[in-house]
């Protein structure tokens, strides 16, 4: 249906104590997040400001205290996402606070740990190298390892999901009066970038002028307005070609 029950609880707020892996947050060490509560904040930055999907709204209406499922799911989507364009690192987290980084490779190792109904380490399979290690540094009972996640980390892939979404919507209701000037721009750097025409060891004046002849507009495109652009790209792709060098200033 959508929804799970659980007492005076709403999407963005600390899972209750019964929630399954509630009470594994409870020893994940200090800047830290379970799986969970990583999923559940991440969610927030989908769906704040939407209104709720209508059986949960019938749900409340009739006394019942319920979470938006499908919300918490798609958050533990974008969870994983972040963690596969290297925005998050991910962590299996011990009883006694100790952490072990799972690469990418490991954590694939190990069945159902993206699952939104899994994420423990309960099927993780002897003869893998993910068991190997586990095991190494956690001992054999793997049920009493979780998931954890750097909760700075993870605050700021939520703010980077929230501004995609507001700037989103300001393309669709039209707010700025004129089609987008990234919008038109981004597709022309990604080409400069992948015919190999300009990288960031380069100037962003080079870029603005390369910009500039591709597109042929009769009011030229700003220096400012690329260089918004390329942090645009470096942002929502995690792609190391878009991401210039800020040179420090003493």
């Amino acid at each position: 249906m959508g929804c799970v029950c659980r007492p005076n609880h709403s999407v963005g707020h600390k899972p209750p104590r019964w929630y399954p892996e509630s009470r594994m947050s409870e020893l994940v060490p200090v800047g830290y997040l379970s799986r969970l509560e990583a999923a559940v904040a991440i969610a927030r930055s989908l769906v704040a400001g939407t209104p709720d999907q209508p059986h949960v709204t019938k749900l409340r209406e009739e006394g019942n205290d319920v979470a938006d499922r499908d919300a918490i799911d798609k958050g533990n989507a974008e969870l994983w996402r972040g963690v596969d364009c290297g925005k998050l690192e991910v962590f299996a987290c011990g009883a006694n606070g100790q952490l072990l980084r799972m690469e990418g490779v490991l954590a694939d190792q190990v069945q159902l740990l993206r699952s939104p109904r899994g994420g423990d380490f309960t099927y993780c399979r002897p003869g893998t190298s993910a068991h190997a290690r586990l095991v190494a540094q956690f001992g054999p009972n793997l049920g009493c390892i979780f998931l954890a996640f750097s909760k700075r980390e993870l605050e700021k892939w939520a703010r980077a999901l929230l501004r995609k979404r507001r700037r989103e919507s300001a393309s669709i209701v039209g707010k700025r009066g004129r089609p987008s000037r990234q919008a038109l721009i981004m597709p022309v750097i990604q080409k400069l970038v992948s015919d190999e025409k300009w990288n960031t060891t380069m100037s962003l004046k080079t870029l603005t002028q390369q910009v500039n002849r591709c597109v042929g507009s009769e009011k030229p495109i700003s220096e400012e307005t690329v260089t918004r652009t390329l942090d645009r790209l470096a942002e929502e792709t995690g792609d190391r070609r878009f991401q210039r060098i800020v040179r420090k200033v003493a």
